[in-house]
Order: structure tokens, then sequence, then C-alpha cells
């Protein structure tokens, strides 16, 4: 089943509540300036590149699986440069 651009974009508005963007906006106000722009801006790519995913394949499950590998990698990243 193909889905409407529009109803897409209506989705994704009327999903997004007050808390969530309360508690990103938090997250980043106690970052300093370079780190919270790096943020900001990974997680708009990564968000426009899952939504593709899952256009594209029409299926969440890609999706799902394309962000479970960047958390692992994430972990194992902030693992191997923790201090000993």
């Amino acid at each position: 089943m193909r889905l409407d651009k529009s109803l897409l974009v209506h989705f994704a508005i009327s999903h997004v509540d007050f808390l969530s963007v309360a508690n990103a906006l938090l997250h980043i106000l106690a970052l300093n300036g370079l780190a919270a722009l790096t943020m900001l801006t990974f997680t708009l790519y990564a968000g426009v590149a899952l939504g593709w995913t899952r256009m594209v394949t029409g299926s969440i499950w890609t999706a799902v699986l394309a962000r479970n590998i960047a958390n692992v990698a994430s972990a194992f990243i902030d693992y191997i440069q923790a201090p000993t």
C-alpha cells in the first residue's frame, strides 16, 4: 500500500507532543554549543533517513533495525572512548 505524503506529514505533525519537544530542548540546552549543534544535526538527518527508509521499503521494521544498529554502534563508541 502506497501512503500519501500529505498524510504522512499530517501524521508526523499530529504525533509530536509538547513533552517530547520540551525534553529534547532541555537535553540540547544542557550541552555546549558545538555538541548541541552536532546532536541536532545528526538527529535531523537520522530522522530523515529513517523516514525515507520506511517510505521506500514500506516496512517499519527496516527503520527499527537501522535505529537499533545505530544505538549499538553509539554504545560501542562510548564504551571504547570511556576512560579506564
